[in-house]
């Protein structure tokens, strides 16, 4: 478990351990996110993930949640050209 707080502007990837045959599904607390099966998962949104890994026998095996806390990325500035006086 761990806590996560990457800035809106430049997200984190989270990656499961692998092993030939496993399979995944992402999960956002309870719920599945919906086509999230590869090995590596980018959230776009604040919430709980874990990662449920299963191998070639159907066995099967859910990750320690990860709390993970979207922030705002900063507003671009605007730069203006000098003016005169």
């Amino acid at each position: 478990s761990g806590i996560l707080t990457p800035c809106a502007n430049n997200l984190t990837t989270l990656t499961a351990d692998s092993a030939a045959g496993y399979t995944f599904q992402w999960f956002m607390g309870q719920d599945s996110v919906v086509n999230e099966t590869l090995r590596t998962y980018i959230p776009i949104v604040s919430g709980q993930y874990r990662v449920r890994v299963r191998n070639a026998q159907g066995c099967e095996k859910f990750s320690a949640v990860i709390n993970v806390t979207i922030l705002d990325a900063p507003v671009a500035p605007i730069i203006s050209p000098p003016f005169a006086d």
